[in-house]
């Protein structure tokens, strides 16, 4: 009775979605603000796994990738967790016989369910990472109608349920390998449209380059000649936004495949996984000049590096005192909130025991073990903290993941 409890009381704060198949209009022209627009619109009521919004979105990817001559394909699997339907990863490739050295695009296209009555736009997360990723796939398209001879092959993928545990780009990882020969290196944008804070705008983040020499080398060259994209790119270790060495968004995936990864962010504003990340505030300007620094490293790799290896060096980024160091943050987290939304003694004790026995090397506990403790935190966490439920209900979620 106790676990039928809590899960309906998980059901319904992730609302109760319904599956649509309605298809979208959609034009070949379509520009960034243009898809930001509709994949945030109110019309559309979000994009959470199996609503309306959802199914549109995969059905604009689908029809976009389509016209611009790439060959488009859903990879499906079986959510974790029953109620949010399907993982239904889009994913698109070159029409060519054989795909030998491949760069891999990775933008997630699912956002959270509505909150507090109001539906979850996600402008800038994702909507933001899923434009620029298609205006690189327009640029490739319209360049390989005339240089069919590419070396590097280019592959587009948009994965679902990033909101959920990161569930569906260990599918496209996966594909990916059973397509291509060799995979150079990928490339992950997630919130690339809105400023980290004030005096960060037209900037972002590379992050990952670290997983390959040559990667570095890459993105030293580019850095070195970038004088016309009108972004300022600036590249740090993984480990800066991992500090409790939580994974944040898809590229984990692929580091967990042993590819060469990058990570390109803006970084995440006040608006992150709450109403009020609309498209309004979205600085277009700035997702079209990302684009085009991609753009730009795509065809340097293809004319100065085709021939590199780009060798996976394994980089641990969980390990030792950093689950405890998880623990302690996460605990002042949910202690930093008004004394009227303090947490009891008996949640604290529960919560600190909970930590304790995950920090131990040699335990390993059931996957129906860490469920349990997973809805059981977030109906602490999103009952008292003073942030955003989703944003709890994530970052939870990918710590016990």
């Amino acid at each position: 009775m106790r676990l039928l409890l809590t899960l309906l009381a998980f059901l319904k704060m992730q609302g109760t979605p319904v599956c649509a198949a309605e298809m979208p209009g959609v034009s070949r022209e379509i520009s960034v603000e243009q898809v930001v627009r509709q994949l945030s619109s109110a019309s559309w009521g979000g994009r959470a796994p199996c609503t309306r919004g959802h199914e549109l979105a995969k059905q604009l990817l689908l029809k976009t990738l389509k016209d611009l001559n790439f060959e488009t394909e859903i990879v499906s699997a079986n959510s974790l967790q029953p109620w949010k339907g399907k993982i239904e990863n889009v994913l698109a490739f070159e029409k060519k016989s054989r795909l030998n050295k491949c760069v891999v695009l990775a933008a997630h296209y699912d956002h959270n369910p509505p909150m507090g009555g109001e539906y979850s736009p996600g402008a800038n997360d994702n909507a933001s990472g899923v434009a620029a990723v298609l205006e690189v796939a327009k640029r490739w398209s319209e360049k390989n109608r005339v240089a069919t001879q590419s070396q590097v092959s280019l592959v587009v993928s948009f994965p679902d349920q990033e909101e959920n545990f990161i569930q569906g780009s260990q599918f496209v990882a996966a594909a990916v390998s059973n397509r291509c020969d060799k995979v150079l290196f990928t490339v992950t944008l997630d919130m690339v449209g809105v400023a980290f804070f004030r005096g960060f705008e037209k900037k972002f983040f590379v992050l990952g380059s670290e997983s390959s020499n040559d990667l570095t080398e890459l993105i030293l060259k580019k850095q070195l000649t970038d004088t016309s994209t009108g972004v300022l790119s600036l590249a740090a270790n993984i480990s800066m936004i991992e500090l409790l060495g939580v994974p944040r968004s898809d590229y984990s995936a692929f580091r967990n495949r042993q590819m060469p990864y990058l990570f390109l962010t803006a970084g995440m504003p006040s608006t992150y996984h709450t109403p009020a990340d609309k498209a309004d505030l979205v600085d277009f300007e700035q997702i079209v000049k990302t684009s085009e620094w991609l753009f730009e490293l795509l065809e340097m790799t293809e004319t100065q590096m085709s021939d590199r290896e780009f060798q996976f060096i394994q980089k641990p980024t969980f390990i030792g005192d950093d689950q405890k160091l998880a623990a302690d943050e996460l605990l002042r987290s949910l202690m930093a909130r008004p004394r009227e939304n303090d947490l009891s003694v008996a949640e604290i004790e529960w919560i600190q025991s909970r930590m304790k026995l995950y920090s131990d090397p040699i335990y390993h506990p059931s996957k129906f073990e860490l469920q349990l403790d997973v809805l059981r935190v977030i109906r602490i966490v999103s009952r008292k903290a003073p942030y955003p439920a989703a944003y709890l209900r994530s970052l939870i979620g990918k710590i016990f993941w």
